[in-house]
């Protein structure tokens, strides 16, 4: 499912962190400058094909988590030595996070939703007869399939995290 796919693209994010680490996290150039790599690399390859994704919680944690990381790193805000780990990482993620936003740096989070109503407003703008609106319009894993727009409720305890829930209204 989407968790497998969320921990793979973030582990290709990490990847493509580390072979530009020398770029990202020289003081020499802008900071503007390197979240501007960090975007159009790190970003890019981890949210590709994001708005397939149905996230459970534990998966929009992960992300949240793995950006706030990253960010730190490029950021580059020293521990102080007598400061404890903890307070050092909710100060550091603020003060990461708020500069990371003033230079343009999207949030994950919003920038995988924003993709997500994106393709699902195109898919809801085609003919029902388009594979893609059919593939949109996915059978569950009991095999019941979409009718008169609502899934069958599931019989155990919970529900599937079906694609197209964040999007209903």
């Amino acid at each position: 499912g989407s968790t497998k796919e969320v921990r793979s693209r973030i582990s290709k994010g990490w990847k493509t962190y580390f072979a530009m680490k020398v770029l990202l996290c020289r003081r020499s150039i802008s900071l503007k400058r390197r979240l501007a790599l960090y975007e159009a690399t790190v970003t890019s390859g981890v949210l590709w094909c994001s708005e397939y994704w149905a996230l459970r919680e534990a998966d929009k944690q992960f992300l949240k988590t793995a950006q706030n990381k990253i960010l730190r790193k490029i950021v580059g805000i020293r521990r102080h030595e007598d400061q404890p780990r903890v307070d050092w990482v909710i100060t550091s993620t603020r003060s990461a996070r708020k500069i990371a936003e003033a230079s343009g740096v999207r949030c994950w989070l919003t920038f995988h939703a924003d993709n997500k109503w994106r393709w699902a407003g195109h898919v809801a703008r085609m003919k029902s007869t388009e594979w893609v609106w059919k593939v949109a319009a996915w059978r569950d894993e009991q095999g019941q399939e979409l009718q008169q727009g609502h899934r069958a409720l599931r019989s155990r305890p919970g529900r599937w995290t079906n694609w197209e829930d964040p999007v209903k209204i």
